[in-house]
């Protein structure tokens, strides 16, 4: 990648820069580390063994963003604000009352309750 900017300015097919630490400075603008280079996630799989997954790179930064893959960016953080915080209470009071109807509809009637799994009505055929 480096050498490529280099030749173009020895060949002079693009704008050239005045001199050769110009040139250095507009390559050093540039780099991105290679691929091979960066680090690997290293969280800890199901069977012991460290993540060899590369990290999520910031490619404006060329850095890291969290030093994890993809598949292993942390946990979340839950809600910030109060406002998350109250939505985030609402879906819990709602999913919980969901629960109570599920295990009252089949202890009453188990025939109801494959109804509601298989998403059919009562009676139709």
């Amino acid at each position: 990648m480096g050498t490529g900017l280099l030749r173009t300015v020895a060949e002079g097919s693009r704008e050239a820069p005045e001199d050769l630490w110009e040139a250095h400075q507009a390559i050093r603008e540039h780099h991105v580390t290679r691929k091979v280079l960066r680090p690997k996630c290293g969280a800890k799989c199901r069977d012991g063994h460290a993540c060899q997954a590369p990290a999520v790179w910031d490619h404006e930064k060329d850095r890291p963003r969290n030093g994890r893959c993809r598949m292993h960016g942390g946990l979340s953080t839950g809600p910030r604000t109060v406002e998350g915080r109250r939505r985030l209470s609402i879906l819990a009071t709602q999913r919980e009352a969901a629960k109570r109807a599920r295990d009252v509809i089949e202890t009453v009637s188990p025939s109801a309750t494959r109804t509601l799994r298989e998403g059919t009505r009562p009676g139709a055929s």
